[in-house]
C-alpha cells in the first residue's frame, strides 16, 4: 500500500495537478480568485491530472526461439524504445551488452559448452535485459531516480548496479570465448543464470 502510494505521489499526472492547483490557490492569496476559490483549486488539479500523458513502458520483447540475428535486430530496436527514455549512463551500458551478445552468440555455437551458455545469453537478451528495463521504466521518473528504496539507493542507480553485472559478465565471457576456457565459460553463464532468475524484486 505504501508502494503504491509513493508511486501516485511521484506520477506526473499528480505532480502537474499539483502545480495547477498550487498557482489556483496562490491566485486566491492574491486576491485574483474570491468566490469558490476550493472548487477552482481542486478543478485545477483535476484538469491537470487528467490531461497529462500515462508514461507507457511498452518495449520489445523477444522470444528464446528466435535466430542470432532476429535477437539482433530486436535488440536494436530495444534500444531504439528506450533512447529517449533514459540517461547516456543506461543507454550506454545497454548498447554495450547489446554489442557483447551480438558477438558471442555465434561464436558459442561452435564451442563445446556452448549450448548451455548460449541459453543463458539468449535469456539476457530475450528476459532479463527487457524485463529490467520494463520494471524501470514503469516507474514516475522522479521516483525512478530520487526516491531511496533498498538499500538506501534509487531504482535508477540500482538498475545501473544491475546493467554493470550484465556488462561485465558478457565481457568476461568474450574473454573466456577468447581463451577457449570452457569451465570458466560455464561459471559465468551459471553465475547470470542464478542472479537474475532468483526473482529478486528490488522495488520492495
Amino acid at each position: 500500500m505504501k508502494r503504491h502510494l509513493l508511486l501516485f505521489l511521484y506520477s506526473t499526472p499528480n505532480i502537474v495537478g499539483s502545480v495547477l492547483g498550487l498557482l489556483g490557490l496562490a491566485a486566491f492569496f492574491v486576491g485574483l480568485i474570491k468566490s469558490f476559490w476550493l472548487f477552482i483549486v481542486l478543478g485545477l488539479y483535476a484538469i491537470g491530472f487528467v490531461a497529462t500523458p500515462r508514461k507507457t513502458a511498452e518495449i520489445v520483447t523477444l522470444k528464446n526461439s528466435l535466430t542470432d540475428a532476429e535477437i539482433e535486430r530486436g535488440l536494436d530496436e530495444l534500444i531504439r524504445k528506450i533512447r529517449k527514455k533514459v540517461s547516456p549512463q543506461i543507454l550506454e551500458r545497454v548498447m554495450s551488452i547489446k554489442e557483447s551478445i551480438a558477438l558471442l552468440m555465434p561464436r558459442l555455437t561452435n564451442m563445446n559448452g556452448g549450448d548451455r551458455n548460449l541459453h543463458v545469453i539468449k535469456q539476457t537478451a530475450s528476459n532479463y535485459l527487457p524485463e529490467m528495463l520494463q520494471t524501470y521504466l514503469a516507474l514516475p521518473t522522479t521516483f525512478a531516480r530520487f526516491h531511496r528504496v533498498r538499500g538506501n539507493k534509487t531504482p535508477r542507480e540500482i538498475l545501473l548496479e544491475q546493467l554493470d553485472i550484465l556488462d561485465r559478465e558478457m565481457q568476461q565471457i568474450i574473454v573466456d570465448v577468447h581463451s577457449r576456457d570452457t569451465e570458466a565459460l560455464i561459471a559465468h553463464g551459471k553465475f547470470l543464470k542464478d542472479k537474475f532468475e532468483e526473482g529478486d524484486s528490488w522495488l520492495q
